[in-house]
This record gives C-alpha cells, structure tokens and sequence, in this order.
C-alpha cells in the first residue's frame, strides 16, 4: 500500500509539471489569462438602385466599441459625455464602466462629435435591412434562419451571403473578463464598413427616386393591382409595385389572409380585356398596312353566328378608321377586323411578340402568357371574343410592358432587373441579349398614332400628364368573378412617354377584387407626370 500511493504521488507530480509547461496558452489559462472573441454587428449584402444608392438597408445609428484600457484619464469625462448625449445609457454609467477594464459597446442616434480620432472608440454604422413598402415584392422575405424564401432574397441568397460583413472584437482576457495587457484589444472589421462608401453589393435596374413614386402613388390610390414601369430603349426594369403589400416581419398574417399580399400581381396572370387590341392592331398593319384606313359602322353590336357583342357605347361609335376604333376601344370593329385577318395571324404576331412562353426575369419567375388555341378550324364567337381581350386570354402586366415596348419603339427586350455585381472597383455586369425588331418601323409609327389619339380624344384622356405628351391602350376586361351579384372588372392603362420619341413604358392594372374605386388613368396620369419631373431633374430627391 505505501508503494502504491507513492507511485501515484509520482505520477500526479509529473503531471501537473507536464500541465504546467505543456504551451503558453495552457499557461495562460492556468494563471486565469485567456483569449475572448464578442461578435457586435453583422449585417447580409447591400443591394444598391441603378445610380448607386443604397435600397436594402437604412442607417439607423452607430455602434461605438470602447476599449477602457485605451482611454486616457484626460479624456475620460470627454469621452463620457459624448456617448450620453448621442446614446441612451448615462453618463455615470459610462464612466463605471470606463473604470472597469472589460471591452464594452454603445448604440448612439448618430456618431459624436470629435470621437473619430479619439484613442480606445470604434466608430461603425449600423445597418437596418428594409422592412417597408420599398420593393417589396421584388426583394421577398426571409424565414427566422435569415434565409431567402422569395424574390431577390431567395434567387441572390447566396451572392448577399457573400457580400455580407460583420464586426468583432477580440481580446485577451483575464479570469474577470477584464483586457489583460496594453496590446491585447483589436477590433475586426470583416467587410462590414468598407473604405469607401457602400463598396460592395448587388446593382439593380431599379431607379429609388422612380420606385418610391410608383409607390407612393399606388399607396394613396391603389388597393390592389400592379404598376411596373421600364426604360423602352433598354428593357431595365425601372420600378415594380404590387399591391397589397405584405409585412415581411409577420409572414403568418398573410398566410391566414385571403387578399393574397403574397402574390406578385405585376408577374400574375389577369384577362386583358381590350389591351389585347394593340396586338390586333399591330398584326392587322402587318399584314397589310392598308387595312389602317379599313372603316366599320359601329351600330353599338354585332351579331356573331346567332350571339350577340356589344361595345361599350350601345348607341354605337358610327363609322370608324382603325385610329377611331383604337381611341374608343371600339369592340364591333376590332371582331370585324379580326375576320379580316384571322386568328393564325394574330397568334403568329403575338408569338413574335414573346407572348405564351413562361420566363424569368434575372431568376424571378413570370407566368407565360395564355394565348387561344390555334385551331385552324374555330366557331366565329371564338374570334370574336379574343379580337378585344376576352375569352381564353390571360397575360400579366409584364407581357402589356412588353407589347407596349415593341408597338411604341419596335423594340423586344429581354427584360432586366438586376445590372450586376460591384466588389469594390470590381464590377461584374450581367450580360444582356441584344433588342429584336418584331414589327416593321411603319407599323410602329401607326401604333404611336393610335395610342396618342386615345390618350388625347378617346377613352386615355384621364391618363394624360400636363408636362409630357402620353400614348395609351386603356381597357376593362371581364373576370369571371363575382361580387354581390355584380361581375369584376380588371381595369387596365398601358402606354408610353413623350409619345414623340417613347422613352418610359408604363402599365397599370387595377384588380377587380380590391376595396375602392381606382382609376388606372388617373394613377398612369399622375406617375407619368412624376417620373418626367425626375427625369428633367425636378424631381429627384
């Protein structure tokens, strides 16, 4: 027995001699000395508009890192006073803790005067992601892991993931929590805050002074529908609204809702109702340019094979040219000529237009547009009912940017939302494909004719601006819903500016299934006149 214990007193001599100089860090932490790492802030990847300004994020303060060791007594009282007045802890406590040595950090409204320079404060911005009405269809929602369920959140997660930064602190610390040692402090700044002013992040086709018209508009007369707007001579994206909006802090409550906040009504499906004519309109020109002066009584209806279509004057529009009927969204005379034509025509044109295929917009999905069958033989009410937008027609409103793009300029585009990737003085822009012409400049000329004429004498006139001459296609198409007895009806206003030389195209669609009476002239009229006034300069915040 007296072997044994001494053995094991051998043994435990030894290895308390081996811990004692087994490294330095081992030693450190015997003498209760040793390495403490705190995270302070982090936040995902900025998302910036198409001029640089920052969309994703608002600043909503500052973050001072103090480190008490490095506080001169001089400047104690100093420092003390400044985080107080701009933060919300008193000056006392900041002079309790100035006295301690453990690293401590403050959340100020704005950053203090004359503390940039100041030894032993670290001065950081702190970054809110967006919450509100700004985008919010485009940018979606996170799930509570912070990961993208929808939008640009969901198809870019990765990508901000990596254009994320965070900040931290590391120190060597005693048993206490106290900085142990004159150089044991240092702050990280893991791209967080770069040198210069928002480096890094994802670059958007979005203009923020053009988006935050359209829902301003939209938030004041706008229940429920969709406004998007585009540059004609890019196919950039210049703002998307969908309404009603959804809060992204509180997913459930839509969930249980049964409005819909979550759909996107700009990428969604609708009846075009007599939008759709500008494609007749367009495939009638091209097939022969002299049917522009093809006239037709309009008596107020028309029997088609035994069924009756009425236009919305039932007392009739009398004689009309195709600019006449395009204005008073004339339905006799579009089934009249649409049998000139026939349906292979009009699919074939609306083909070429991109209608019918499903695509996404830089990873945001868009339903494909609906066209009717091809059939080569149909009934004559078959027609008819898709000459003016009705029967087995469904298109969102990007497909109505797109047919307005192409009739008002001749262009086809590939439509963008996002530009690129900046990294600093690196930036990687996303290839486009080039414009495709689609219809012959001759007919493009006519459709400008036409939507002018309907903006100025027809049924356009409440969406014209005061500072620059519009072009429109108005329409109210049948949804087949009901309410209280009474059907639906999804409103619509397409059409560019300055109609002279198209640079914007704009589309409104007002939902039937919203509260109120919007009116998707008034609402073109007013952003029409807004963006003009941002585009010369006035406007621009």
């Amino acid at each position: 027995m007296f072997c044994m214990a001494a053995l094991l007193s051998a043994l435990m001599i030894v290895r308390l001699y081996c811990l004692a100089e087994y490294d330095d860090k081992t030693a450190a932490v015997l003498s209760g000395q040793y390495s403490r790492c705190a995270d302070v802030m982090s936040r995902s990847g900025f998302v910036f508009d198409r001029n640089g300004f920052l969309i994703s994020h608002t600043q909503s303060g500052m973050a001072a890192i103090v480190d008490p060791t490095a506080v001169g007594d001089k400047d104690r009282d100093k420092i003390a006073e400044a985080l107080s007045e701009n933060g919300q802890a008193s000056f006392s406590e900041i002079i309790s803790k100035l006295e301690e040595r453990a690293p401590f950090t403050v959340s100020l409204e704005k950053a203090p005067d004359g503390l940039s320079d100041a030894e032993g404060i670290y001065l950081f911005p702190l970054y809110e992601q967006e919450h509100g009405s700004f985008l919010r269809h485009v940018f979606g929602y996170r799930d509570g892991d912070g990961n993208g369920r929808s939008g640009i959140y969901e198809k870019y997660g990765g990508v901000l993931s990596d254009l994320g930064g965070s900040v931290y602190y590391t120190y060597t610390s005693d048993a206490a929590g106290n900085i142990r040692g004159p150089d044991g402090f240092t702050v990280s700044n893991d791209g967080y805050a770069e040198e210069g002013e928002y480096d890094s992040g994802l670059l958007l086709t979005i203009d923020k002074a053009i988006q935050e018209t359209v829902d301003e508009v939209c938030e004041e007369k706008l229940d429920m529908g969709a406004v998007v707007i585009c540059d004609v001579n890019t196919g950039e994206l210049l703002a998307v609204s969908s309404r009603p909006l959804y809060d992204d802090e509180n997913i459930a409550l839509s969930l249980e809702s049964d409005r819909g906040e979550l759909i996107n009504r700009a990428f969604s499906r609708y009846t075009p109702g007599s939008v759709f004519k500008s494609v007749v309109a367009a495939a009638a020109l091209e097939y022969d340019m002299e049917l522009y002066g093809f006239e037709y009584e309009c008596t107020g209806s028309l029997d088609v094979s035994g069924q009756i279509f009425r236009c919305h004057d039932h007392s009739g529009h009398g004689v009309q040219s195709m600019c006449e009927a395009y204005a008073n969204s004339c339905n006799t005379y579009f089934i009249s000529l649409a049998f000139e034509i026939g349906l292979d025509t009009i699919y074939q044109t609306a083909r070429k237009m991109g209608l019918g295929d499903a695509y996404a917009i830089d990873g945001l999905f868009v339903s494909g547009a609906v066209l009717p069958e091809n059939k080569p033989v149909y009934p004559p009410a078959y027609l008819a009912n898709i000459s003016f937008g009705q029967g087995d027609l469904m298109v969102s409103p990007i497909d109505i940017l797109n047919v307005t793009c192409i009739c008002s300029a001749n262009r086809k585009h590939s439509f963008s939302l996002v530009k690129g990737i900046r990294m600093g003085e690196v930036y990687e822009e996303y290839e486009k494909k080039e414009p495709q012409k689609v219809l012959s400049d001759e007919t493009a000329a006519k459709m400008c004719e036409m939507m002018r004429e309907c903006a100025e004498s027809g049924t356009g006139r409440s969406a014209c601006a005061e500072s620059v001459d519009v072009g429109v296609k108005t329409a109210t198409a049948q949804s087949g819903q009901f309410r209280d007895g009474q059907e639906l009806l999804h409103r619509w206003v397409a059409g560019v500016f300055p109609i002279d030389e198209p640079k914007y195209a704009l589309v409104v669609l007002c939902d039937g299934n919203g509260e109120g009476s919007a009116s998707p002239g008034e609402i073109f009229g007013e952003i029409a006149e807004r963006v003009w006034k941002i585009d010369s300069g006035k406007g621009r915040k």
